[in-house]
């Protein structure tokens, strides 16, 4: 996948894949994006890699040819990460589930929607028939987003997710490529 560069809130925005180097960066972006909503699977305080340990993570990541990891960035900071994995068994190859998460800042900007829509030309091109992803019910914008893309709800699953003291439903959505 080529890096490229849109503009967003007149600012340039450049999405490309993650790499290594970025793993400081993207430790940063992961406490930030932690504390702005509790629709994710974390919170700031869950975040406990050191920059070595997000570097060979990031690594290996970027080794594997059945996934992608995309960032938007600014001259500044991440202000959103995109991951895609297919199955690692062969009867599953063929999907994958994916996780996306904007910086608040950039909620409503249309950033997550170019992020999906290069993950599903990056899909295509690599003989992904089908994704997949888990959302809270009450995440409203999310389901929006993604029923606006072409995901449809597949089931829904109790106690999916758990933010302390509260267990939550969660949509199974999926998209036939």
């Amino acid at each position: 996948m080529q890096p490229f560069t849109v503009f967003i809130k007149d600012r340039a925005v450049t999405i490309r894949p993650i790499v290594d180097e970025d793993a400081s960066a993207w430790l940063d972006y992961l406490k930030q994006v932690g504390d702005e909503t509790d629709f994710l699977a974390f919170s700031s305080e869950q975040i406990t890699m050191d920059t070595d340990q997000a570097r060979q993570y990031l690594e290996q990541a970027s080794k594997r040819t059945d996934s992608l990891f995309l960032l938007a960035t600014d001259d500044n900071r991440i202000l959103a990460t995109l991951n895609f994995e297919c199955g690692r068994w062969p009867f599953f190859r063929h999907h994958g589930e994916f996780g996306i998460s904007v910086v608040e800042e950039f909620w409503g900007c249309g950033l997550a929607r170019i992020m999906m829509g290069t993950m599903l030309e990056w899909a295509t091109q690599n003989n992904v028939r089908k994704i997949h992803l888990k959302v809270r019910t009450d995440n409203h914008r999310a389901i929006h987003l993604y029923q606006s893309m072409g995901f449809s709800i597949e089931g829904m699953a109790e106690r999916q997710c758990f933010r302390p003291g509260v267990y939550y439903l969660a949509y199974h959505m999926g998209l036939k490529l």
